[in-house]
């Protein structure tokens, strides 16, 4: 068997599985919203009633049992639902997702393992692309940022630098200047003296 066979085999079992799937999520929405207006249509009674009494009323009334969370199939997935769920937007929000649930299982219906293979190379497609911006906008970013970042730290050394330098050069001319100074007053002061000297053996 080659393999676009193979593949074409377990499109179709996908297909069934997930139809098997949103089939089960499907009824239990149905029967989440006909047994929530039930009661409040006051069609089943279940306050201050047993809960045996309920069960045979669902069964009469021909309600699914289901095993969620559970291998035993029950009732429990409506007797369980919180207060909240008789709210108005609660109703509204089961009945929003049943649809939703409803189209989606019709649209899979109406596909074959073609158009499944289609989809998933048509979403790969759109993901690549997407991958590959992403990858192109970093690599510009890890090239961008050091390339400034390298400029401003060398711009940073050679400003250091020539601070360095300048203060260097100063600090050698004070010292130049003060030792100047310093010869020339030792010069003046050993002329005083010599002077003072003469005059002394002049007289």
């Amino acid at each position: 068997m080659d393999y676009y066979e193979l593949r074409l085999e377990y499109y179709q079992k996908r297909k069934d599985y997930l139809m098997v799937v949103l089939q089960k999520e499907l009824d239990i929405l149905e029967n989440k919203v006909r047994f929530i207006e039930s009661v409040i249509n006051e069609d089943i009674i279940i306050f201050n009633k047993k809960k045996s009494y309920i069960e045979t009323v669902l069964d009469k009334e021909n309600y699914a049992k289901f095993a969620i969370h559970s291998d035993t199939p029950s009732y429990n997935y409506l007797l369980d639902m919180k207060i909240l769920t008789f709210s108005k937007e609660k109703i509204d929000q089961l009945k929003s997702d049943k649809n939703m649930k409803l189209g989606t299982l019709k649209e899979l219906k109406s596909k074959s393992q073609y158009d499944l293979w289609n989809d998933d190379l048509d979403q790969f497609e759109e993901s690549y692309k997407n991958h590959m911006i992403l990858h192109d906008r970093m690599s510009y970013y890890n090239n961008e940022t050091p390339t400034k970042a390298t400029k401003a730290t060398k711009a940073t050394k050679a400003t250091k630098a020539t601070k360095a330098t300048k203060e260097t050069k100063a600090t050698k001319a004070t010292k130049a200047t003060k030792a100047t100074k310093e010869t020339k007053a030792t010069k003046a002061t050993k002329a005083t003296k010599a002077i003072k000297a003469i005059k002394v053996i002049a007289k």
